[in-house]
């Protein structure tokens, strides 16, 4: 399940071919970072011998993350971070340029609302410091979006210091005293979290930051969370919505062998009509598109062509295999639709999966170099978690209302990912 911007005609012809190109380029290897990410996470299950849970990535929200400690990090700790996202192992003056401007532009969309559409994104990172921690002005000024002087900054940091998070700003930055009152700043932590992305305080109980992650040798801590809902373009049928079966691997529970899928009652979503479809041979699976009301957003879904194809659909993933798959959407009349109507969360530990990508530099302490954005010496990042939460639910536009609406015209070409979610299931939407 991928959430995709499209691009309309009119903001296309606005920018020149070159740096369309190279957007193009940026997209697909932050696309790639999501799908590379997506299975160190789930190789880090299958080592510690845990069942394979869903799971939601905001590729773009990391990389966007990364970019900014990449412009504090400096040898081999900056090298390792470029290598993750796919950059050159030397970016030239020009091409940092291009790559902030690349971000600057799509960090405005992602931290917009639009409450008229009834898609809400919820788009919040932090980076906390220990108070022993210093960190540059010249970093503190570029954590903004716009193009505030330092003081200016400061000053309205002061005034919305008790207020919600400022959704100008890219990355936050706040003050804590992990070594004399670690588990408070804990607390505190994930109080700030649930108040800047509200839709995580419908997931039921969850532990952003684990007992014990956060301690007196604490230096940096990196939290970054999304969450997203929206009302579809053409809303499912409220009287269609019923329980139905989704059926989940059986992970050796009782009554269900290994290479079996139990059936799961959930509530069902239907409706019939007009949908983008592609068969996407090589990754053995058929994309659905699903359009939200706003003009932009679509939902992309991944259907296994197998019951038991989920495994080989990831281990097939490729930027330029979804990016290919994405292209060939075309118009299909009187596609059933059933979906599930729920409402999920996930939290991944960044430090165990970028290791293992080769990003380890940046959390050791004595190893990272971060002279670019601190003045103090010897400091690493000590923590780095992603959280994203995402709702699925029936409403929408009516359909009497919707159709004498057609699509916005848009380019197929590099789409800009948002969200990329793994189903831990065998049966999806069904066309």
């Amino acid at each position: 399940m991928i959430l995709v911007e499209r691009e309309l005609s009119g903001q296309r012809s606005r920018r020149r071919s070159s740096t369309r190109k190279a957007d193009a380029k940026l997209s697909n290897a932050i696309l790639q970072l999501g799908i590379d990410l997506h299975r160190a996470v789930h190789s880090g299950c299958k080592a510690g011998d845990e069942p394979k849970d869903n799971l939601l990535l905001s590729p773009y929200q990391i990389a966007s993350a990364l970019q900014l400690l990449y412009t504090g990090a400096q040898g081999d700790t900056a090298a390792q971070i470029g290598r993750a996202i796919g950059w050159p192992p030397q970016l030239s003056s020009k091409a940092k340029k291009r790559v902030s401007r690349y971000f600057a532009r799509r960090d405005h969309h992602v931290m917009q609302g639009d409450a008229k559409s009834g898609f809400k994104s919820y788009y919040d990172c932090c980076l906390h410091r220990e108070r022993g921690v210093a960190l540059k002005t010249e970093f503190e000024a570029m954590l903004a979006t716009g193009k505030a002087s330092p003081s200016r900054q400061q000053s309205e940091e002061s005034n919305t210091e008790s207020s919600a998070p400022s959704r100008r700003r890219r990355m936050r930055c706040r003050e804590h005293d992990f070594v004399n009152d670690s588990v408070h700043q804990r607390w505190k932590m994930e109080a700030q979290l649930t108040q800047a992305v509200p839709l995580l305080k419908g997931c039921g109980s969850y532990e952003c930051l684990p007992w014990g992650s956060v301690g007196e040798n604490t230096s940096l801590v990196l939290l970054c969370a999304l969450g997203v809902k929206g009302r579809w373009r053409r809303r499912f049928d409220p009287a269609q919505v019923r329980e139905g079966v989704f059926y989940e691997p059986a992970n050796g529970e009782l009554g269900c062998t290994d290479d079996q899928f139990c059936p799961r009652p959930v509530v069902m979503m239907h409706q019939t009509g007009c949908f983008r479809m592609a068969d996407c041979g090589e990754l053995e699976a058929t994309a659905l598109e699903l359009p939200y009301k706003h003009a932009q957003r679509t939902l992309i879904i991944l259907l296994p062509q197998r019951r038991d194809g989920l495994d080989a659909l990831e281990a097939r993933m490729t930027a330029a295999a979804l990016a290919e798959c994405i292209k060939n959407l075309k118009r299909r009349p009187y596609v059933d639709v059933s979906l599930p109507k729920f409402h999920m969360h996930s939290v991944a530990d960044l430090v165990a999966s970028l290791s293992s990508m080769g990003v380890d530099a940046l959390f050791q302490k004595g190893v990272a170099d971060l002279s670019g954005m601190c003045s103090t010496e010897g400091v690493a990042l000590s923590s780095a978690r992603h959280v994203a939460a995402f709702r699925a639910s029936w409403k929408g536009a009516s359909v009497a209302r919707r159709r004498l609406r057609s699509l916005p015209p848009s380019t197929r070409s590099s789409p800009w990912t948002d969200l990329f979610c793994s189903w831990c299931a065998a049966s999806g939407p069904t066309p």
